[in-house]
């Protein structure tokens, strides 16, 4: 790594997951990562991972794309000793940054850049809670992570950066907890709506479940559910 203001960075799997949300969740099934690092800006990520089949070692870079969702954009496979996967993967890193380049378009253009804090609405509009987590001091950790989820949060209704800024901001914040914990409980989301989300995992047969019900523990054990926007119960 380099010593100057230029020096890669390694960071934890907890920054590197808030930062990857865009990361489909079998990924995590096929590979299984060992080290992560960064610029010192974050504008370029680095995965070391062991392929779980082939046993051997893969290289992964991301950068942001044009909605600034981190995207593979640069992978390198078979290498077989992790040195050496790690010297690959550091000096990728340190050429993408010589370039200066910040974001690194893959042709998305099918939704807008979804920029959760931008206001919406008038200033007398916005729902106390809201302004709170947006200009309170020590809230800027968790704003930071809703940044990170609301980047690649599908927003089916058109509608959820309003209603998160003013009287639905409980409800939105719900959704996106909700979007999260499937996420991270490696549920494959499908985006449909009625119901907001559809999860899948594993084998079976369809569940709906209400996500005001707050009963989530029955999902680790199913296959496929719905959670719904205002159902009265899970299914």
């Amino acid at each position: 790594m380099h010593e100057d203001g230029n020096a890669i960075k390694a960071v934890s799997r907890a920054r590197f997951e808030a930062l990857t949300f865009s990361r489909h969740p079998l990924a995590s099934v096929m590979a299984d990562d060992q080290e992560y690092y960064s610029d010192p800006n974050e504008n370029v990520l680095g995965v070391l991972t062991l392929d779980t089949t082939d046993r051997d070692w893969v290289v992964v870079l991301l950068g942001r794309d044009e909605l600034g969702a981190f995207r593979a954009m640069d992978v390198e496979i078979n290498i077989r000793h992790i040195d050496e996967a790690r010297r690959i993967l550091l000096r990728k890193i340190q050429e993408y940054v010589e370039t200066g380049q910040t974001v690194f378009p893959q042709g998305e253009r099918a939704r807008k850049k979804n920029e959760i804090f931008r206001p919406r609405v008038a200033e007398s509009e916005l729902h106390p809670y809201f302004v709170v987590l947006r200009d309170g001091e020590g809230f800027s950790p968790a704003r930071g992570i809703i940044e990170e989820i609301a980047i690649v949060y599908v927003d089916l209704d058109g509608n959820f950066i309003q209603q998160f800024q003013t009287a639905g901001f409980n409800s939105r914040l719900w959704e996106l907890y909700l979007y999260t914990y499937f996420h991270e409980e490696l549920f494959i989301l499908e985006d449909i709506t009625p119901p907001d989300f559809t999860c899948i995992k594993g084998s079976g047969g369809p569940k709906e479940l209400d996500r005001k019900s707050g009963v989530l523990s029955e999902a680790l054990r199913g296959s496929r559910y719905a959670a719904s926007r205002w159902g009265s119960g899970a299914k």
